[in-house]
């Protein structure tokens, strides 16, 4: 049923609509906080959002994809950051095998425009990226690219590739962010392996003048950070040489040099040990998700994550006829939130 009537919709007219609507979920605060200039920026590995010509792997980027479209359909100022990768893998059935083969994408074909280029660092070399956009009413995709970017998740998860691919979606996506005039009131992390993004923003601060413990605060009172896997072990390691060859030519602070560093265990890390260091909300996707998730912070105690369900764009997986019937019968509001009701009545 994905992208069966994604344009059943017409996004709220007005900024007094933005408010009520920031007034129907109780954080009337935003209105003065989003804007075009600093909008909700929401970082990202993949989409799944077919219907604009990227392809994630699943239920992460399905999630990413809703969130972009609940923030168009509501007209707040959203950024989703993600790469887009310039081939893609698929499987197919010849004579009872799978089999294997791979396509060429040219993001022109899918109404992205190009912006500029920006760059990120190696130990050995400079490496520029494309950055391209798609604008959709307040929101947009914000995406880096470049020839040898590869497939979503090629390599192995704790490969060089994979990491310089993590890389460059946070250093990368942060640059292109503000190449494009824009600075994050939020920063959200869809996973761990839009870490870095965070961390170009904690640099950013704390070689701008801002003492790290400063900086760490101000960076954890605006990042938030989604979980999907259930257990710490099963995420995969990066070894500390790995992280002189391509995190650490890209950050300006000896000081977040030094606290990221600190994050090393016996040469390794796992990249959800600094993001619950850095991010004050985390998050899992479900009540029993957040209550099973077994995750410890860098001192060995245990985590606790809250249970949001992120952006479900309804118009996206539920039939037009099922949503008309809802708003009829005022089971839901125009914001497509459910009727606050104050004792049980029954619904005709």
């Amino acid at each position: 049923m994905e992208d069966q009537n994604l344009n059943q919709y017409q996004p709220l007219e007005s900024i007094e609509d933005v408010e009520e609507f920031y007034s129907a979920i109780r954080r009337e605060n935003l209105t003065h906080k989003l804007s075009p200039e600093r909008p909700y920026c929401y970082w990202t590995i993949e989409t799944y959002d077919k219907s604009n010509g990227i392809r994630g792997g699943g239920g992460l980027g399905v999630l990413a994809a809703d969130m972009r479209r609940v923030a168009e359909q509501l007209s707040v100022p959203f950024v989703l950051v993600t790469p887009f990768y310039p081939w893609e893998s698929h499987q197919k059935m010849e004579n009872l095998q799978q089999t294997d083969y791979h396509e060429e994408r040219n993001y022109k074909d899918y109404g992205f425009n190009f912006v500029d280029k920006v760059s990120i660092r190696t130990a050995t070399a400079g490496v520029e990226l494309d950055v391209i956009e798609k604008r959709l009413g307040t929101s947009r995709f914000l995406c880096i690219t470049e020839p040898n970017f590869g497939e979503l998740y090629s390599g192995e998860s704790g490969s060089d590739h994979r990491l310089y691919q993590e890389v460059a979606l946070g250093f990368g996506g942060y640059k292109a962010l503000k190449r494009i005039g824009c600075k994050p009131a939020i920063i959200q992390l869809n996973e761990v392996a839009t870490f870095f993004a965070a961390i170009a923003r904690l640099d950013e601060l704390a070689s701008s003048g801002m003492d790290l413990y400063e900086a760490l605060v101000y960076t954890r009172k605006h990042t938030l950070y989604t979980n999907h896997t259930l257990v710490q072990a099963a995420e995969a390691n990066f070894r500390y040489d790995q992280f002189e060859q391509y995190v650490f030519p890209n950050i300006k602070s000896s000081a977040v040099r030094r606290w990221l560093s600190n994050q090393f265990n016996n040469g390794e890390i796992r990249l959800s040990t600094p993001t619950i260091e850095i991010a004050e909300l985390r998050s899992g996707v479900s009540k029993l998700h957040a209550r099973v998730a077994n995750y410890h912070d860098i001192n060995g105690d245990k985590i606790k994550f809250k249970s949001v369900t992120n952006g479900v764009h309804l118009r996206t997986w539920v039939l037009p006829e099922i949503m008309d019937y809802y708003h009829e019968h005022n089971i839901l509001t125009r914001f497509d939130l459910p009727v606050e009701r104050e004792s049980e009545e029954n619904i005709d």
